[in-house]
């Protein structure tokens, strides 16, 4: 026992790994773009930087000495021609306003090549900057005051763009799922926490942990009536972000010379992608800041998939209402109303007779349906059908169509294991389309026997055949089959044999009687397969002969013995299984 325990402890470590594996590559491979990214800019851009910075800090120099020099040479030329000093001032202003403007405009420039290059902590092309620069650009928040100025710089960051801001964002999209994926859980947790709380407060009794969730004589549809949807408030959602920011901002205030104002402003910027460029971190804080952002992106992008696919619904919802609220729109649908009942009366008659008989024909497997339908009574030998269907007790799911469909008999296939569909089937003809008949099934799981198949060898001889389970089917030590006459009782109550092939014959079976089958697999490491979907199979009635006389009266006889029987879960004649590997 504890082997198996330690055996199914390793297989469940080893699906975590391969499924936590593929988000690690996609962080890993987006990391790498950005350091990657980061250096080629860093060799593009910083002897650049220095280059033009340098340029300009000379043309700044050599415009202002030139200035000063025109200043103190008209100064000297026009001392002794003014006798007041203020038109001295107002001449030598007026000769100079042209130099003078010449200088702003080259401080100007300068500034706007190099943009904050001019402080006293001004960001430069080290490798700091650089990823900060490249994890900025492609998150598309772009604060702008660092950016590049070479051909080559520009032509790159093009290139980098395009192939890197779809892989972040896929993979910020991708984390964001996921945690959003945890949050639900842990909602779902406490949830049912408080559920068990309420339920001891009220003196409820707590139910068995050992006591299977489904009974075995549940059908599909009242187990998933049963099933009660938790819906997570997406305002939590919002919420939790905006918390995030303010703590975020908080933070950060006490490393920047920021006010809490300009602190919050900044993280909101951020994290909303808006990202002005007005307000910068300094270099020495550039790190700390960088994963506050990066996380707040991250948090952001899952409060928009959360809360937008709430609020979509209700646009959808509120453009209904308006439509159906517009007189044209209610012009239109009064004549498409009359159209449709001129229709209907002309296609009551098609879809008459045609109902599915999948009692006989269908054989449902973890991932196809077949299905088989008589058709109607109508005589159009141009007669078509469409076939619609989605997974049941799903608002969201997508209805997929078939059209066209020649013949009475279709597969489905890539349907979902282990689901319950709803299948709508429809004649079609030149005038248009019939009512629709529905069929609701459940296909299998993958580990239970598949294609289970019933066939009537004799009046009361059944011969059950099925194919192995789609996974794990090597391992397959045996199979088990279940077997009842009693479709009201429990699994509990079934008869049991186990067979060593895919095939069991059922000999001397009870005349014009109802019989339930279904079947599993029984592993090599002890563990059993879902149970498959069960057949409901009748016997034929006992064929009378004219030189064979008193069967009636026999299977009177031994059904009066049987109603005397103390023990009726004991067959009356031993049954003889006959079993064939296959």
């Amino acid at each position: 026992m504890m082997d198996h325990s330690i055996l199914c402890l390793q297989v469940e470590s080893e699906k975590m790994a391969r499924f936590l594996s593929l988000h690690v590559l996609l962080i890993g491979s987006v990391v790498l773009y950005i350091i990657l990214g980061a250096i080629v800019f860093q060799m593009l851009e910083g002897e650049h930087l220095d280059t033009l910075k340098k340029e300009h800090m000379d043309r700044i120099d050599q415009n202002a000495k030139d200035y000063v020099d025109r200043l103190w040479d008209l100064t000297k030329k026009e001392k002794h021609t003014f006798d007041n000093v203020d038109d001295l001032i107002k001449s030598v202003k007026a000769k100079t306003s042209d130099d003078f403007f010449d200088y702003v405009d080259t401080v100007f420039f300068a500034h706007r090549a190099v943009r904050h290059g001019y402080d006293e902590d001004s960001p430069t092309w080290d490798f700091a900057n650089s990823v900060f620069f490249t994890t900025t650009m492609l998150t598309s928040i772009g604060y702008g005051y660092v950016a590049p100025s070479t051909f080559g710089g520009r032509l790159f960051g093009v290139i980098y763009c395009l192939i890197g801001i779809p892989l972040t964002l896929v993979t910020v999209a991708n984390v964001a799922k996921f945690l959003s994926e945890t949050i639900f859980f842990l909602h779902y947790e406490l949830w049912n926490k408080c559920l068990e709380w309420k339920r001891k407060r009220k003196g409820e009794v707590e139910a068995d942990p050992a006591q299977p969730m489904f009974g075995d004589d549940e059908n599909e549809e009242e187990i998933l009536d049963r099933v009660r949807l938790v819906r997570f408030p997406p305002l939590t959602v919002f919420m939790f972000v905006f918390v995030y920011g303010c703590i975020a901002a908080w933070v950060v205030r006490y490393w920047e010379t920021w006010t809490y104002v300009e602190s919050l402003y900044f993280i909101f910027i951020s994290i909303l992608t808006v990202g002005f460029g007005d307000i910068r971190p300094s270099p020495g804080n550039i790190w700390v800041t960088l994963a506050f952002v990066v996380v707040g992106v991250i948090l952001t992008t899952m409060c928009m998939d959360v809360v937008g696919r709430m609020y979509l619904k209700e646009i959808h919802y509120l453009g209904r209402k308006l439509k159906s609220n517009n007189p044209f729109y209610l012009l239109r649908e009064a004549k498409a109303r009359r159209r449709r009942a001129a229709m209907a009366s002309l296609l009551a008659q098609l879809a008459k007779g045609m109902i599915f008989a999948h009692k006989d024909y269908n054989d449902t497997s973890a991932y196809s349906v077949r299905l088989a339908w008589a058709p109607p009574f109508s005589p159009d030998p141009d007669l078509t059908y469409n076939i619609r269907y989605r997974l049941k007790h799903n608002e969201d799911a997508k209805v997929r169509e078939l059209r066209g469909i020649k013949g009475n008999t279709v597969e489905i296939m890539s349907v979902d294991s282990c689901s319950l569909y709803e299948f709508r089937i429809t004649a079609h003809n030149k005038f248009g389309e019939s009512k629709a008949v529905y069929l609701v099934q459940y296909t299998e799981p993958q580990l239970s026997p598949q294609h289970i198949l019933a066939t009537r060898l004799n009046a009361n001889t059944i011969e059950l055949t099925w194919e192995p389970p789609y996974k794990k089917s090597h391992e397959v030590k045996n199979y088990v089959v279940y077997f009842t006459e009693n479709p009201n009782a429990s699994l509990s109550e079934w008869e049991k044999i186990p067979v060593n092939g895919r095939r069991v014959v059922f000999p001397d079976l009870r005349f014009d009687w109802f019989y339930m089958f279904s079947a599993t697999a029984v592993f090599k490491d002890g563990q059993r397969s879902p149970l498959s979907r069960a057949l409901f199979i009748k016997t034929d009635k006992i064929e009378f002969h004219k030189h064979c006389v008193g069967h009636s009266k026999t299977i009177d006889v031994m059904d009066s013995i049987c109603e005397k029987e103390e023990n009726e879960t004991t067959a009356l004649l031993k049954r003889d299984y006959v079993s064939f590997a296959v």
